[in-house]
Parts: structure tokens; sequence; C-alpha cells
């Protein structure tokens, strides 16, 4: 039985890995072919819309992203029905509503001012202002059903079919205009979020708030805002960090093609966090309970299997960059193969945040969020400064070193914290203490 319990286990974490790439080979298969038709120039303007909109989307969700795969998952745990299913309406309804509220709000802004900072008219950033509560509320649904131990079901629609829908509405729209722009790209990904989005609505009402039965949601609670502030500030200084490059760029740019080049760069780099944050869904679920209930000898090993899983994503995705990222380049231009130094640093960069990457959910899970919130901060001011200081003189390099190097600093400080505070070891070759983990977290701060 317990051979036969660990045989599932690794074959779903193969599964989940397997669908990983086969979501960034779709990803990266779309932005080829959309800057091989949009051109450096408008692939840059695409990719400013895409930034505008990931930024706003994570505004609206206020944390709530991340806190679903903590709560939900411990109410679910514990068999509280009428709290999940509180959880789940009443924060679908809270996202919904501060999702519109803030594109409608930007839009207003960019009509306003516009005109002043000579930005088009038909810039395609106003089309991402209006995606944006479609894009939190799918997002948000998508970890409702990770929270329910449904990985595979989640990352299948999210991870595979999502893009599977946006790539063939490209095809669909080259063929039938004979031409793509940058609003149809937006147009193309709308369509395919919102199908994915009333499949998950219609599995989250099926399976799930059926079997919690027909209770009367509860009354929205105060702690569910309070706590998602630590996450919801975290992930926009993440966002924000990966976007303030292209910003910068779109700034000071000078070739023309700069901010194609780096927005190319950053998510070729990217593969190793995107196989990060698909396969981490396999843990957190499981690492929240345990740490909530302060069963740290199971939270060892929850780490240590992710920090074996997490080792061996880097090893071979950093390799396979390092050694063909180039000619990986080579195939959104000509152009773009300059690219390939900044490529390297933001490669390394990722491998250091992916080995050590569970350290931010250990420290938030026991409830050190300020810890994690000042180095956040420290990580995001260091971030805008070396862009201000290096972007107009290097370009692209100057995006990249800026990007890389607080991002390094940071990860390692909080595994640190993690190994001090609790004894805990996040690297898979690192020793663990004994004498501290056994006392609450409360207690170490």
């Amino acid at each position: 039985m317990k051979k036969a319990k660990k045989f599932l286990e690794n074959s779903v974490r193969v599964a989940v890995v397997a669908i990983a790439v086969a979501n960034y080979f779709l990803i990266y298969v779309i932005n080829i072919t959309l800057s091989r038709l949009l051109g450096a120039e408008d692939y840059g303007d695409y990719s400013v819309a895409v930034s505008v909109a990931t930024l706003g989307f994570t505004l609206a969700l206020l944390g709530k992203d991340k806190l679903t795969v903590k709560q939900l998952a411990i109410y679910l745990q514990l068999h509280q029905s009428a709290e999940a299913r509180g959880f789940i309406v009443k924060n679908l309804q809270l996202i919904l509503l501060t999702g519109a509220v803030l594109g409608l709000f930007l839009l207003g802004v960019y009509e306003l001012i516009h005109s002043d900072f000579q930005i088009a008219h038909g810039h395609p950033i106003v089309f991402a202002f209006l995606l944006i509560p479609l894009m939190a509320v799918v997002d948000f649904c998508s970890k409702i059903l990770i929270a329910d131990q449904r990985v595979l079901t989640s990352m299948l629609l999210y991870k595979l079919t999502m893009p599977l829908l946006f790539m063939s509405g490209l095809v669909v729209i080259e063929l039938s205009r004979g031409y793509l722009t940058e609003i149809s790209a937006l147009f193309a990904f709308t369509l395919a979020s919102l199908i994915v989005l009333v499949i998950f609505l219609v599995l989250i009402r099926r399976d799930l708030l059926s079997r919690l039965g027909r209770e009367s949601p509860m009354a929205y609670r105060r702690e569910w805002l309070t706590e998602s502030l630590p996450y919801f500030v975290n992930s926009l200084v993440l966002v924000a960090m990966q976007s303030t490059g292209i910003f910068f760029l779109e700034l000071f740019r000078d070739p023309e093609g700069s901010v194609g080049v780096f927005a190319a760069v950053s998510h070729t780099a990217s593969v190793l966090i995107t196989f990060f944050t698909a396969t981490s869904a396999l843990f957190l679920p499981k690492l929240a309970p345990c740490i909530e209930t302060r069963d740290w000898e199971q939270t060892r090993r929850v780490l240590r299997a992710a920090a074996r899983t997490f080792s061996v994503i880097a090893a071979i995705s950093g390799s396979i960059l390092f050694l063909f990222g180039e000619e990986i380049l080579l195939l959104f231009g000509d152009g773009y193969a300059s690219g390939y130094g900044p490529l390297t640093v933001l490669v390394a960069a990722n491998m250091v945040a992916v080995v050590f990457g569970m350290a931010t959910p250990v420290l938030q899970y026991a409830g050190h969020h300020r810890s994690v919130l000042t180095a956040y901060i420290v990580h995001l001011l260091a971030n805008l400064l070396l862009n201000a200081l290096l972007v107009e003189r290097f370009e692209v390099w100057g995006a990249a070193w800026a990007l890389a190097l607080p991002r390094i600093a940071v990860t390692i400080y909080l595994a640190f914290l993690v190994w001090r505070e609790f004894g805990i070891s996040v690297f898979p070759l690192g020793a663990s203490r004994h004498r501290r983990t056994q006392d609450s977290p409360e207690s170490s701060r």
C-alpha cells in the first residue's frame, strides 16, 4: 500500500512537471509567433500591455490567490464546510468587484494623461485595463482547485487548455484577416480566458460547493482580508520587479527594439520560475496544515521532497538555457540573439530562486509576514534603483542585472531566516537542526 501511494505521488509529480513543460513550450511558441508577426516594436507594446494587465490583476487579487492555497486547504482538511464555502463565495465576489473598479479607474486615468505622455490613443494598454477582472477571477478559481488538491485538473485547464485556446485564436485571426495586431492578440487571449473561466466555475459549483453542503455562506471574515494583505504586497512587489525593466526600457529605449528583446529574454529565463510555480502547487497545500499544526517533522519531509524536485528542475532547465540560449532567442527573430548575455544573468538568478524558493511560503505560513515583507520591499527598492542607474546606459544588460542581483541576495537571506528561526533547511543538501523547531514560530520571532 505504501509503495502504491509513493508511486501515485511520483506519477502526479511527473505529470505536473510535464504540464508545466508543455505550458512553457506553448507560451514560448505564442511569443515567438507574436514577435515575428508583430515585429520588435509592436511586440514591445504588446509586452507592456501584458505587464500592465498582470500588475493589475495582481492588485485585484489582494493576495487571495496565495491565501487560498493556505487557508482554504486548511478549511477543507478540517472539514469546516461553512468556512470553506464562505471563503470561496465572498472572496470571488470581492475579487470581481475590485478588478472591475480598478480596470475602470486605470482606464479613466489613461484617458486623462495619455496625450501628456505622448502615448498613442490606440495603445493596447487600453485593452489590458479591461482584462484585469477576468484574469483575476480565472487565477483565483485555479487556486481554489489547487487548495482542494486537484492540482492536475487546475493545471490542465489553466496551464494547458488556456494557452491552446489562445494559440488557436491567433491562428484563426491570422488565417481569416491575413494579419495580426496587438489588439487582436489580446482579444484572442480574452476569449480563451472566458472559456476556461466557465469550465472552472462549473467544476467548483458541481464538485466542491455541492460537497460542502447547502449551508448558507458565512459572512465575510475580516481576517481573510488582513491575512491576505502580506501575500498581496509580496505578490505586487514580485510582479512589479518583473515589469520594471520593461517600463524603464520603454522610457529610455534606444534602439527602438530593446523592449522586445528584454521581453524575450525575461520570458525565456522565466522557464525556471514557471516550473517552480507549477510544481510548488503539489507541496503548498500539504505544507500549510503541517505548519498550522506545528508538525515540524512532516514539514521537513515536505520540504525535503520539494527541494529535491526543484533542484532537478533548476539543473536541467538552467543547463539547457546556458547551452542553447542563443539559438532559442534566434527563434524570436534575427535581432534577439543580442540578448544571450543578459539571459545567462537572469537564468543564474532564477536557478537560485528556484532552489531556495520554499523559504518564502514557510515564513509566511508560520506568521513571519513582517520579515518577508521587509525583504521584498528592500528587493523592490534595490531593483528600482539599479534600473534607474543602469538601464539608460546599458539597456538590456542593465535591466537584467537590476532584476538578478536583488533576487539572488533576498532569496538567500530568506532561506537563512528559515534555518535560523526553525532549524529547517530548504536547501536539498542542507542539514536541519532539531532544537528550535519544537517551539512555536511565535516564540522565535
